[in-house]
């Protein structure tokens, strides 16, 4: 979602990696996830998300590449 919304307009992410280390589990309660831009250009993104649990303890850490591109022509 954020690197779409980085790309604008007419322009569409599409993800070219990913990596997910999780380091515990949530066993209740809510989890929140917040995407942190480590890099955005005009061709490529990568965010690191932190997913935490409501004591604040965190669960996973997320790296994630996108590639921005004009979307397909139709067919």
């Amino acid at each position: 979602m954020a690197a779409n919304e980085h790309a604008g307009p007419g322009r569409v992410a599409f993800g070219i990696d990913l990596n997910a280390t999780h380091h515990r589990t949530a066993r209740d309660g809510e989890v929140t996830a917040t995407a942190v831009a480590l890099h955005l250009g005009s061709t490529l993104t990568s965010h690191e998300v932190v997913i935490t649990d409501a004591t604040g303890k965190r669960l996973s850490t997320i790296r994630v590449t996108n590639i921005i591109r004009e979307p397909p022509a139709p067919r």
